[in-house]
């Protein structure tokens, strides 16, 4: 395959030439592929009204740019367009071995990353994820850079939550289209956990029975349902994603047997799932 140099260093070029406040200077370094500010500080981060941007369909757009020569592999590129996965397992085979891979992301990184230090030099960066930046800031929109890799022909998407909270590598974002959303480590809960979370962010905790609470995580409650092999309501209030369940040291374990759950322990379920977020929410 011939390399896109021409792309590369222009890419490279805009993003180089963007002056970064030291604050920033952390998560703009190249090599920062994935950045999280919760993590490094490691605390809660809690935020109103923040702003997430992102390159759809990042990788095929930079491809096709960098490979335009490369017709075979284009238009089985173009073949593949409607099935994303497919897709993305055509671009990791073919480019697998090859400096590639890593280039793909970097440019990713440097494209998301100029056209929001150049549009809002004063933005603050909650997350990084090669592609796409969640922040507290002022719109792109109307950014030189925001421009010139529209042109180029990237979408680079704008979406809006009203409420961001992350802490133990989870993050919650609250839309108004699609309600809340959570993704990280444990981005799994019980049914039940994801109503009370769903409705405590939303409506707040006037909404939530803490008495009900208390009772169905108390290991009384629990014994209740494991000795008697209560499938409905261990599904419901204690099973996340349908296959495992949180232990006692808050890591998931892969659910065998009802009776084999031995190391639960019933309280750690709110105190990972629907503490944190109340004590947050009481100062926001």
């Amino acid at each position: 395959m011939i390399q896109g140099n021409n792309f590369f260093s222009e890419v490279f070029n805009k993003y180089s030439q963007i002056k970064v406040k030291k604050e920033n200077k952390d998560f703009y370094h190249l090599n920062t592929i994935v950045y999280y500010l919760a993590d490094i500080e490691k605390s809660i981060i809690s935020a109103r009204n923040v702003t997430e941007i992102d390159i759809k369909s990042a990788f095929p757009t930079i491809c096709r740019l960098l490979f335009k020569e490369e017709k075979e592999f284009i238009k089985k590129l173009d073949e593949l367009q409607a099935d994303k996965l497919a897709r993305n397992i055509f671009i990791s085979t073919t480019l697998k071995g090859t400096e590639y891979l890593k280039q793909l992301n970097l440019i990713s990184k440097m494209i998301i990353s100029s056209v929001l230090m150049e549009a809002d030099p004063e933005a603050k960066v909650l997350e990084l994820k090669k592609d796409g930046i969640v922040y507290i800031g002022n719109t792109i929109e109307h950014g030189h850079l925001y421009n010139f890799f529209s042109n180029m022909g990237f979408h680079i998407r704008v979406t809006q939550y009203s409420l961001y909270i992350r802490y133990q590598r989870t993050s919650h974002y609250l839309s108004d289209d699609e309600g809340l959303i959570i993704k990280g480590v444990f981005k799994d809960r019980p049914p039940f956990l994801s109503h009370v979370a769903s409705t405590l962010v939303s409506r707040g905790r006037e909404d939530i029975d803490f008495e009900f609470l208390d009772k169905i995580y108390s290991k009384k409650y629990f014994e209740i349902i494991r000795q008697n092999t209560l499938d409905e309501l261990l599904s419901k209030y204690y099973i996340c994603d349908g296959r495992k369940y949180l232990n006692d040291q808050f890591r998931y374990d892969k659910l065998k047997t009802i009776t084999g759950i031995k190391n639960l322990s019933p309280k750690n379920y709110l105190k990972l799932f629907i503490y944190p977020l109340l004590s947050v929410l009481r100062e926001i």
